[in-house]
């Protein structure tokens, strides 16, 4: 049995480590804006009531 050949990766090393680099960018900002959409949205959720409803 023989196992993968992974000589037809190594031309193409820095693209594969630039790939994984934006991946990695991507994943964080969007975990980042997700997490500050969720809390200004159950903020808002919570509090946007007595807002509008104060006099």
């Amino acid at each position: 049995m023989q196992g993968l050949d992974f000589t037809v990766v190594a031309p193409y090393w820095d693209l594969l480590l630039i790939g994984a680099w934006w991946t990695a960018v991507l994943t964080v900002s969007a975990g980042a804006l997700s997490f500050v959409g969720g809390i200004l949205f159950a903020v808002t959720v919570l509090y946007a009531p007595k807002i509008v409803a104060y006099p």
